[in-house]
C-alpha cells in the first residue's frame, strides 16, 4: 500500500527534516527503502512548485489612479546617464526608468550641485553660483515646500547622516567635509522655511527607525517629502 505525506506546509514553515515513528500500534509495519528490488515499493520524493508571480510594477498598474496623496522626491547623484542607464550596477534604477518614465532631454540647470537643487524647488537658480553655505546665500524667496504649506499641507525634508534637525552646517562623518551636505538639502536655504524648520527639516534615519521610518508606521508621512542621499 503507498501512503502519501503532504509536507508542504512543514517545508514552507522552516521543516527540513521528518520521520516515521510507531506510537503504539500492535499492527505489523513494513517499510521499504529506495534499495527495494522492487521498483514499485521504493519511496519517492515528489516536489513540485509554482513560479513566483513577476513583482509589481513600481508605478502600480495602467489603471486611472486615484488622487495624489503623498509624493516622494528622492534626488541622487553625481553619475551621467551613460553610468545609470543600461548599467547593472543600478537595478532598481533602470526597473523604474523601464516601468515608469525617463527623460531623456532633462539637464543640469547649471554646475555645481546647489544651483542645481535650488533651481528645481524655486524655479531658478536665484543667483547661485557655487555651493555657498546657508549662512553665506540664503534667499528670501518662495519654494515648492512654501507653496505645499500654502495649500494647507504637510511637508519634510529627509536628510541622510544629518547631525541634528535643520543642520545648517556640514556635519560629521568618515570624510573630511561630512557625511551630509547643506548644499543637497535646498530647504535650508530658504529663509521663509527658518520658523518652525527643526520640525520639517530632520535626519532620515534609517529604514528602521528614526523620523522617516515613525511617519511611515504611524501613517503621517507628509504630502510632499524631498529625501536626499549623504554624500
Amino acid at each position: 500500500q503507498v501512503v502519501s505525506f503532504n509536507v508542504t506546509a512543514s517545508v514552507a514553515a522552516g521543516t527540513r527534516a521528518f520521520a516515521l515513528i510507531n506510537l503504539g500500534s500492535t499492527a505489523a509495519v513494513s517499510v521499504n527503502s529506495s534499495e527495494n528490488g522492487t521498483a514499485a515499493l521504493r519511496p519517492t520524493l515528489v516536489v513540485t512548485y509554482q513560479a513566483a508571480p513577476p513583482p509589481p510594477s513600481p508605478c502600480g498598474t495602467s489603471a486611472v489612479p486615484g488622487a495624489v496623496q503623498h509624493v516622494i522626491w528622492i534626488v541622487m547623484e553625481n553619475h551621467g546617464y551613460s553610468q545609470v542607464i543600461g548599467s547593472s550596477s543600478a537595478p532598481f534604477e533602470n526597473q523604474i526608468a523601464a516601468q515608469c518614465g525617463l527623460a531623456t532631454r532633462f539637464t543640469a540647470e547649471s554646475h555645481p550641485s546647489l544651483p542645481n537643487y535650488i533651481a528645481a524647488t524655486s524655479g531658478a537658480t536665484q543667483g547661485i553660483t557655487d555651493d555657498c553655505r546657508p549662512r553665506e546665500c540664503s534667499r528670501n524667496v518662495q519654494s515648492i515646500f512654501g507653496q505645499v504649506a500654502a495649500r494647507g499641507l504637510t511637508w519634510a525634508s529627509y536628510q541622510e547622516s544629518m547631525a541634528r534637525a535643520c543642520d545648517l552646517e556640514v556635519g560629521t562623518g568618515t570624510r573630511p567635509d561630512g557625511d551630509y551636505a547643506p548644499k543637497h538639502d535646498p530647504a535650508v536655504y530658504f529663509l521663509p522655511l527658518r520658523p518652525g524648520c527643526r520640525k520639517r527639516i530632520v535626519p532620515l534615519g534609517t529604514p528602521a527607525s528614526g523620523p522617516l521610518a515613525r511617519a511611515l508606521e504611524s501613517g503621517a508621512l507628509p504630502a510632499f517629502s524631498f529625501i536626499t542621499p549623504n554624500l
